[in-house]
């Protein structure tokens, strides 16, 4: 025992765990602790004085009182399995009965006290044997978070798992890339370890799915930090800037003119300086892909360009075998009603049908 704490009971007592932070809790003994170092109905649990997985916030829990210099806490702290424990007579002077079953239920999915198991502090166990797959949904520069394709059938998991920069295995294609990894749990809860690219087969990517059924596990995820930045992948260092190149890119392409038909379609995105038109009809040209990438310079008059305009144009290769759509007239503006929205309803879902904020958006659909 730390040398800076004392042992104010001989026996185990009992209570219940109140509040779980992650690295520490509560537990609020089943009788008050009659102590002059005894701050208010609670003590302080840290997650290295757990000695058995715990249940979680409401679990019922057997411990020893230890006074220390900033006051009184629980050590030794584990499941309770005994009816009645009454505390010897000690400095405290306190009886405390065993806490009762029927009492607090065990397992809310708030909080949890931390899942110690077989693993001592600072060493980690495989929750699962085989691998798991899921998606990065979040990169903080040292460390990020991964969304399961299978939720985890546990109450102390919350949805995504914590990784580090540590636990990449191979360079992954960051944020919203498809994963496989195992989950381990620790002194801490559980998160992701031997990170890399999910595969299928003989090595093709594959893109995580979500809600496909329940994995057991055990623990919890942790905090969040730091996003990477544009190109950054979680595991690696920064990548180079791109360099720019000295000939021309873009508009400035060398391009020819395909056939001499013009054809019409719809401006499905703007971004300002460029965008993509699909047309009416599918063009028959073995590099046509849907939609046809367009630039500002290719707009004839300067005409104002946005999102659902009916335009026409001229097609066109460059030297990148790409498609592109230039001699572009704007025909048609698109269509737009005044729409009545309510106090508190979303105004883009209301006038389109969609928002792009989808179940995120603050306000209702």
């Amino acid at each position: 025992m730390d040398a800076t704490r004392s042992k104010v009971f001989p026996q185990r007592v009992t209570g219940t765990v109140s509040a779980w932070k992650g690295k520490f809790g509560f537990i609020e003994p089943t009788s008050p602790i009659n102590h002059p170092g005894a701050k208010g109905k609670q003590l302080y649990l840290a997650a290295e004085d757990v000695e058995q997985e715990l249940s979680g916030v409401g679990g019922i829990v057997s411990f020893f009182v230890y006074a220390g210099a900033k006051g009184l806490g629980a050590m030794n702290v584990r499941p309770s399995a005994v009816a009645t424990t009454t505390a010897g007579k000690g400095s405290g002077k306190a009886t405390a009965p065993a806490g009762k079953a029927s009492g607090k239920a065990a397992g809310k999915t708030a909080s949890k006290a931390p899942a110690a198991s077989s693993a001592a502090p600072g060493e980690r166990e495989k929750v699962v044997k085989k691998r798991l797959t899921g998606t990065v949904q979040a990169w903080k520069g040292k460390f990020g978070f991964i969304e399961p394709s299978a939720p985890i059938d546990h109450p102390m998991f919350k949805g995504k798992l914590y990784f580090g920069a540590e636990d990449v295995e191979a360079e992954l294609e960051g944020v919203g890339g498809a994963v496989s990894f195992f989950v381990y749990s620790d002194a801490k809860g559980i998160g992701a370890m031997n990170v890399k690219p999910a595969t299928a087969g003989k090595g093709a990517p594959v893109q995580a799915a979500k809600g496909n059924g329940k994995v057991a596990g055990k623990g919890a995820g942790k905090t969040e930090g730091k996003k990477t930045r544009k190109g950054e992948e979680p595991g690696s260092a920064a990548r180079p800037k791109k360099q720019k190149t000295d000939g021309p890119t873009g508009p400035n392409l060398d391009r020819e003119q395909v056939g001499e038909d013009r054809f019409s379609g719809e401006v499905v995105s703007w971004k300002g300086k460029w965008g993509f038109v699909k047309p009416a009809e599918p063009i028959d040209h073995p590099d046509f892909k849907e939609i046809i990438w367009f630039a500002k310079e290719d707009v004839t008059d300067n005409s104002f360009v946005k999102r659902g305009q009916t335009i026409e144009f001229d097609l066109y290769k460059d030297t990148t075998e790409k498609l592109g759509a230039q001699n572009i007239t704007v025909l048609a503006q698109p269509e737009t009603e005044d729409v009545e929205v309510a106090q508190g309803a979303c105004r883009m879902f209301a006038k389109k049908g969609e928002c792009k904020f989808a179940e995120a958006c603050k306000f209702t659909h």
